[in-house]
């Protein structure tokens, strides 16, 4: 495979340089200046060409997302929606979310696959690619010994193909969970591998509909990479002794449907207890084996088809100290309680005891954001703007013991990846906050974490920033309550996402909460604010202050809120017809005056496109500019059946994002 693919890298020296960008941590591109395929950079209303992949159409329902907003999205690891509240979500991922493409444009990844190859180099043996992705996964047309699955990035690769006789087409399904590849009868009949793309490499399962063998070996061009089998996963380094990739170690699970309670069913759907080996062939290949749990696989309460799961990904996030989120298990056993873990693919949190003859004791997971603290969107928030921040992790330990894990504020000395062990961090260093989340679960679940105080204190403490957060399992002495945490270094990676308040140019979409009335719609506040004190109240209320009167005592509290929130950033202006850049919106407030009532007013448009008007609970109606009021009276604008309600003052205010 190894000289097959040389002779064609002479043949792709275009194709490498045009790539070759990705072969530093694309997570460092700094994209603030950057547009995205010539949009404004401003909040634009959810369509399916910016819905990002990353995101399920369920995350962005639930959370009630309504808008993107690229000019919040600082580095390729983030995306930034608007929510209905006028909140906004910053999603923060371990691996890029985004690529630059060939021409320079910053684009979503997907994986979707695509079979039409521009570069006749791959259109000769290969039928589909993940070409909307930097790191790509070429399926072939016919995958045989010598023609494997190829993962490549810049001019980095390693070539895969399962220790087989004869070959096997390739055929593709499309599904709600992304693109599919699959090649029938691999390991004999009645087996067959399906491949999946993944945004930092390919997810493989070997389909078992019956028990014949529970050994499946593979043949791996390390591309002058060197690898290494530890803990039953692999790891690729480059000469300077950086991860380039690795292989996850191996899970197996069966096709039971269903909640499993392990203590009194005695029996789990799924194992981790397999093996992976890995033998030196010459000239860079080398001889994967994967054994699977016999016990398994042979028990009479294993449900076929089984599902054997390995997956290859890229470390694009670097390794150690340059990784954009830092984990490291620590394990007070006395066999492991001085080596360092943080290349491993998962944490194991509670009593682990004896493995691999080995005793492991108790295990915890420290955790930091180095990454997140340097993000310029977050940077910029202040410990009061963050309403709500949430870690979600995977827990896939197959364990449906109930139980509960902690999230401390870590409190020991500074740690990192490389370095981190029981003996030279803190055990019992924790402090407050604390929050915490419970899991039981026979399958691979999401464990999320509100950390909101913890994120808050950040803003003002930043060696607890650096420091992170320790978890750790409520109970430390039973092993069935273990949880298994699946770390940055696997294909299931951690997910961090943060709300806070957002002032900035937003999209016209409705808005029927009955938290959002006229001024929150146009002034981004949850409800009304309390411009006026109870003195102010008295003033406008008494029968002699007139509209105008009113108006000036109401637009001294307003520049106050303006100049606490846009200090800088806004100026009164004469009338509506200004000219707005696309990072500008116009504020019209009204005051106006029927016997002792008054009402206040605002309406709200972006740049220059048709006014919004918003009365309480109803949503916000789109109005022409022609309905506009041009002097201080309002007459063509109604409350309920009553045409021209009142005489009104008005004001007019631009407001930069």
């Amino acid at each position: 495979m190894q000289k097959r693919w040389v002779l064609k890298m002479m043949l792709s020296i275009v194709l490498c340089m045009s790539l070759l960008f990705s072969a530093t941590p694309v997570s460092a591109v700094d994209v603030e200046s950057e547009n995205y395929e010539g949009e404004m950079i401003e909040a634009v209303a959810l369509t399916a060409d910016n819905i990002p992949e990353v995101i399920s159409a369920a995350s962005i329902e639930e959370n009630n997302h309504i808008a993107r907003i690229f000019s919040e999205e600082k580095d390729m690891n983030s995306i930034v929606f608007l929510n209905d509240d006028d909140t906004a979500t910053l999603y923060y991922f371990e691996e890029a979310v985004k690529f630059i493409d060939e021409d320079g444009h910053i684009k979503d990844k997907s994986n979707q696959l695509y079979s039409a190859f521009d570069d006749p180099q791959f259109a000769l043996d290969y039928s589909y690619v993940n070409k909307d992705n930097n790191i790509r996964t070429y399926f072939p047309k016919t995958l045989s010994q010598e023609s494997g699955i190829l993962l490549k990035t810049g001019d980095q690769y390693i070539e895969i193909a399962p220790l087989m006789t004869g070959q096997s087409l390739v055929s593709k399904s499309d599904s709600d969970s992304g693109d599919t590849v699959h090649y029938s009868d691999i390991f004999g009949t009645g087996t067959w591998v399906e491949y999946s793309p993944t945004f930092g490499g390919f997810k493989e399962e070997i389909v078992l509909h019956e028990y014949t063998d529970n050994e499946f070996s593979f043949i791996l061009d390390a591309g002058g990479l060197t690898p290494v089998c530890q803990n039953n996963h692999i790891i690729l380094t480059d000469t300077s002794g950086e991860t380039v990739f690795v292989m996850d170690p191996i899970y197996v699970y069966d096709s039971y449907v269903g909640e499993v309670d392990e203590a009194t069913d005695g029996y789990c759907h799924n194992t981790w207890n397999n093996v992976v080996e890995l033998q030196f062939l010459g000239d860079n290949q080398y001889k994967i084996t994967i054994t699977v749990d016999e016990s398994f696989l042979a028990d009479n309460r294993t449900e076929y088809p089984v599902y054997v799961d390995p997956s290859f990904t890229v470390s694009t996030s670097g390794s150690g100290s340059s990784k954009t989120i830092q984990d490291v298990p620590i394990y007070n056993g006395a066999d492991v309680k001085n080596v360092a873990s943080g290349s491993n693919t998962y944490g194991l949190l509670g009593y682990v005891g004896q493995s691999g003859g080995k005793e492991y004791g108790v295990g915890r997971l420290l955790m930091k954001f180095p990454g997140l603290l340097n993000n310029q969107t977050y940077k910029a928030l202040s410990a009061n703007a963050i309403t709500n921040a949430t870690l979600s992790l995977k827990e896939a330990s197959g364990l449906s013991t109930r139980t509960t894990i902690y999230a401390n504020q870590y409190s020991g000395s500074t740690w990192t990846e490389s370095s981190a062990t029981y003996s030279n961090t803190s055990w019992s260093g924790y402090t407050s906050p604390s929050t915490s989340s419970t899991v039981g679960s026979s399958s691979q679940t999401t464990v999320s974490f509100d950390i909101t105080k913890i994120v808050q204190g950040w803003k003002s403490n930043t060696t607890n920033a650096n420091k992170g957060i320790i978890l750790r399992n409520s109970n430390e002495s039973n092993a069935s309550y273990r949880k298994d945490i699946r770390s940055t270094e696997s294909s299931n990676k951690p997910e961090l996402s943060i709300t806070y308040n957002f002032y900035g140019c937003k999209p016209y979409v409705s808005q029927a909460s009955t938290n959002i009335n006229c001024h929150g719609y146009a002034c981004f506040t949850n409800n009304w604010p309390q411009f006026l004190t109870s003195d102010d109240a008295k003033y406008v209320q008494n029968q002699s202050t007139t509209t105008a009167q009113a108006l000036a005592r109401t637009k001294t509290r307003m520049t106050t809120w303006l100049n606490s929130n846009f200090r800088g950033r806004w100026k009164e202006v004469s009338g509506p017809n200004v000219t707005l850049a696309s990072n500008q919106w116009m504020i019209v407030m009204r005051i106006g005056k029927q016997g002792t009532d008054y009402d206040y007013h605002y309406w709200y448009r972006t740049n220059n496109g048709p006014w919004a008007n918003k009365h309480g609970q109803t949503p916000s109606v789109l109005l022409p500019a022609s309905d506009m009021p041009t002097t201080n009276y309002s007459s063509g604008w109604a409350k309920g059946t009553k045409s021209g309600f009142y005489n009104s003052s008005i004001v007019y205010y631009v407001l930069t994002q």
